[in-house]
């Protein structure tokens, strides 16, 4: 009933940036250890429980060049990831419901921005600690042979630990260097999406020997996340719709489908750049679009 494993991963990263304009290089190598161990015990045979831990690693790197916000360099990001679950199952699999907690601890995670100025360029900086805990469950039901419901919700808390934040104090008089150095130890780490409701149904029904149909749609809500470290500026919570209908006659298949059927708006991606004396600069979503599918197997 007991299952014990154990794995590691070895990472080499060797980097290097040669500067053409300033004549420069800079090198950079470290070798990264990433071991996991993972306990899942059956208590019967329906219900399965796990213990999951894992060391995770991304490279550092260079930036094109230094600025107020980021250095040159960013260090490699490390996380300690930790996880405990339940995977069941009833009325002959027909309802299957999984339940997990988790924690990541991180060691310099990773951030990126952007500076709006001449040339533009994005960069990466790091928070010394934060972390990410969260719990989620997920539910599925056989209703009959042909119709699955579904759905799951999870909860994020980020929190940055201990970092900093250089704010500009004096770009109105078109300073870019001078900022004083905000600790936002305590705050929620940028870019955390603070709940994932997901709710939906799926079914296919054979009309006769030769063809099927099957219809499928489900709403995604994403709940609020904050852009900057500040929490100065956020993504309130939406809600994305997507459905499809497919026909099969013997080889020949057409889907039909729609994406964000209710045209919700957000943005993709957000920069505060209003702290430079512009705009602040976003990337809205895809609006509404629909789409036809045709395929042919032979």
């Amino acid at each position: 009933k007991l299952t014990v494993s154990a794995g590691v991963r070895v990472d080499y990263d060797q980097l290097k940036n040669e500067s053409r304009i300033t004549n420069t290089t800079l090198e950079n190598d470290i070798t990264v250890w990433q071991p996991k161990f993972s306990l899942a015990y059956q208590i019967t045979e329906n219900v399965l429980t796990y213990a999951n831990y894992g060391r995770g690693y991304r490279s550092g790197g260079f930036n094109s060049e230094a600025t107020v916000k980021f250095d040159k360099t960013f260090e490699p990001e490390f996380t300690d990831n930790y996880e405990l679950g339940i995977k069941t199952s009833f009325l002959n699999n027909r309802i299957i419901f999984n339940n997990s907690v988790y924690y990541i601890d991180f060691e310099n995670q990773q951030q990126y921005t952007f500076i709006p100025l001449t040339p533009s360029i994005l960069g990466i900086y790091n928070f010394e600690e934060s972390k990410i805990s969260g719990f989620e469950s997920e539910i599925k039901f056989r209703a009959t042979n042909n119709i699955d419901f579904f759905a799951s919700i999870g909860f994020n808390d980020g929190e940055i630990k201990k970092g900093t934040y250089n704010r500009l104090t004096n770009a109105a008089a078109f300073d870019y260097t001078t900022n004083e150095v905000v600790d936002v130890s305590g705050n929620t780490s940028p870019f955390t999406i603070e709940s994932t409701i997901q709710i939906g149904v799926n079914s296919n029904f054979e009309l006769n020997e030769n063809s099927t149909i099957g219809f499928y749609i489900n709403a995604d809500r994403r709940g609020e996340q904050y852009w900057d470290p500040l929490e100065e500026y956020k993504q309130e919570p939406f809600t994305l719709v997507n459905a499809r209908v497919n026909y099969k006659y013997k080889n020949i298949g057409v889907n039909l489908w729609v994406n964000n059927l209710f045209d919700t708006k957000f943005n993709q991606e957000f920069f505060p750049t209003a702290e430079f004396g512009f705009n602040n600069l976003r990337f809205p979503n895809t609006p509404t679009t629909f789409g036809v599918d045709l395929s042919y197997r032979f």
